[in-house]
């Protein structure tokens, strides 16, 4: 599997959990959790990596994972940026430097809960044994 491949799991992963999580809150009369959100978030990058490093034999490089951590935390804000932009009644738009400010730290702990759980995703691999550790 190549990098490419990596994109496009954790993208139709985050679209297609991100689309049933809202059916089944919506379903279960929940109110919109960031919980779930972040859930979704951690499913979608854990999975493709597991399959890269089990199908590969090995994990990425550092050069690998910094195009990994990047590309889906651009994916994730464009995503995010779309769905907000989206939801915002046009009555709001004044708001609208609240709603970037909000946007801009969501986006940031995203990032960072991408760059944890790739970097934790090599320690699984190498505690079952899929691949060397280093």
């Amino acid at each position: 599997m190549d990098l490419k491949g990596v994109f496009w799991r954790f993208a139709v992963a985050y679209v297609g959990l991100t689309i049933l999580a809202s059916i089944v809150i919506r379903l279960l009369g929940l109110s919109s959790n960031s919980g779930f959100t972040v859930a979704v978030l951690i499913g979608s990058v854990m999975w493709p990596c597991l399959e890269f490093g089990k199908r590969n034999k090995r994990y990425f490089t550092a050069q690998e994972k910094n195009v990994v951590v990047a590309s889906f935390a651009a994916f994730n804000i464009a995503l995010q940026g779309l769905v907000g932009i989206a939801v915002i009644p046009s009555s709001q738009m004044e708001n609208l430097s609240i709603f970037l400010a909000i946007f801009l730290i969501f986006g940031l702990i995203h990032a960072a809960i991408i760059y944890f759980f790739v970097g934790l995703v090599k320690k699984q691999l190498v505690k079952q044994g899929v691949i060397a550790g280093e």
